[in-house]
């Protein structure tokens, strides 16, 4: 008699891109129940230490029955949903059928509970596996929860999508939902180094969540790649339409002003390295003055957010307000105590600035290569007199001139230590179109931009 042992997959066999697992455990190449058991066996290994997930007895009983049912329902691979058998994780104030909903809070579950919300139910009819709730700060505002930074515990994962950010970045799950009403996508998934994508309001429903502000929050999904998140927005936004190839690659703009204002000195300038290294990938990116009343639309936006809240607790707040985190005491007094006519006022401002954001975008966007050229032109006219005594008290005489190239001046600017910020993407992205055409043409084109370069020694 011979017997054959089959083992289990490592997680480090795990398909670790969200398309290539679905695809995967679709075909039947990974099996339901080799995945679940990686699962369980990646958990036992990470979550004590990261908290992504709510607490759960019996999980994983549950989830191999569910992985049974699926495939019971779907025996033929050809017939197979997009998401076939992938374990998902929900932020914990999404209502899911069969779990608590808490909301990071302390209060009663069956004071919170309410019918499943409408993307969950769509990650369900696409085959996916609710692996569990993801732990949320307190009703998705600033009460932290106890999730920790999957890269180092002793950094903040983020929040309010915590656990989602987390749970992606730790090996956890490889699809998770989260919402954000500040900044509670692409602030986690940030911090724990995965990919978080915001939609447009309201591309994502939102039925079936706990709102923190009904006009500001917004529904998204995390995965560990751009492609995993494109599956997931494909799935979940009804009017999805795939990307074309593009001919060009976007503009992308830099909303210079008070908004960038706000950055610290040391997170600007990774900021600023981050556009020159997308410049130096062919990508062009304009300076696009815009936000000139940050403060004031920071005001509106918090005033708005604190109002909508209190109605949203209104009925929970009264009776529980002792098991409330001090922090959203506060949100939602300020919001009881906010003037109508105010709430009113920053509601419009709302609509307001959703018509003037894209309009921007648009106006800066059709004006194209020869405005790009024009206004770098501007900056490197600004540029040339100090370039010029620069280079001269270093080197004497050079020979630089109104006819220099640009990519001669961007040269000498770098040489000289001169150019960064704004200046530097500004002038990089002709300069390097310039280099480019001089060597697709060689001959004289090369030797006339020859001759404007300083010594290679720098």
């Amino acid at each position: 008699m011979v017997i054959i042992i089959v083992s289990q997959p490592s997680v480090s066999e795990i398909p670790a891109s969200l398309p290539d697992l679905a695809a995967a455990l679709r075909s039947g190449a990974l099996t339901l129940e080799a995945y679940l058991a990686a699962l369980e066996a990646r958990f036992a290994e990470r979550e004590a230490a990261v908290l992504a997930f709510m607490p759960e007895p019996g999980r994983w009983e549950r989830l191999r029955v569910e992985a049974a049912a699926l495939l019971a329902r779907y025996p033929d691979p050809e017939a197979r949903p997009p998401l076939f058998g992938v374990a998902v994780g929900v932020k914990d104030i999404f209502h899911v059928d069969g779990l608590p909903t808490t909301a990071g809070s302390r209060l009663p579950p069956e004071v919170l509970r309410g019918p499943q919300a409408e993307s969950v139910a769509r990650l369900r009819a696409a085959g996916g596996l609710i692996l569990g709730k993801t732990v949320s700060t307190e009703f998705a505002y600033f009460g932290p929860g106890p999730t920790r930074n999957p890269h180092n515990p002793a950094h903040t994962p983020g929040g309010s999508s915590s656990g989602s950010a987390a749970a992606v970045a730790a090996g956890l799950a490889p699809l998770t939902v989260g919402t954000q009403t500040i900044g509670s996508i692409i602030r986690p998934a940030s911090f724990c180094g995965v990919v978080g994508f915001k939609p447009s309001y309201e591309r994502v429903s939102r039925a079936g969540v706990i709102p923190v502000s009904d006009s500001l929050d917004h529904v998204g999904p995390f995965a560990g790649d751009v492609a995993g998140v494109a599956l997931a927005a494909s799935l979940l936004i009804p009017d999805w339409r795939p990307a074309e190839a593009a001919r060009r690659r976007p503009a992308l703009g830099l909303p210079e002003g008070p908004y960038l204002g706000q950055a610290t000195a040391a997170m600007l300038a990774h900021f600023r390295a981050a556009c020159a290294r997308l410049v130096e990938r062919g990508y062009v990116i304009r300076p696009v003055p815009s936000l000139p009343e940050f403060e004031a639309l920071r005001e509106r936006h918090n005033l708005l957010m604190a109002a909508e809240a209190a109605q949203v607790h209104a009925d929970w707040f009264p009776r529980f307000r002792d098991l409330y985190h001090p922090k959203t005491v506060e949100l939602i007094e300020r919001g009881q105590a906010a003037d109508p006519a105010e709430v009113s006022r920053a509601r419009a401002g709302r609509a307001q600035l959703r018509a003037e954001l894209p309009a921007l975008m648009d106006a800066h966007g059709s004006k194209g290569a020869a405005v790009e050229i024009s206004a770098i032109k501007v900056v490197a006219a600004q540029l040339q007199t100090r370039v010029l005594d620069r280079a001269m008290q270093v080197f004497g005489a050079v020979g630089l001139t109104p006819d220099t190239p640009l990519a001669a001046l961007w040269s000498w600017g770098r040489a000289l230590r001169f150019l960064d910020g704004p200046d530097e993407v500004h002038l990089r992205t002709v300069a390097r179109e310039e280099l480019r055409r001089s060597r697709a043409h060689r001959g004289d084109n090369v030797l006339h931009l020859q001759r404007w370069m300083p010594p290679e020694s720098l």
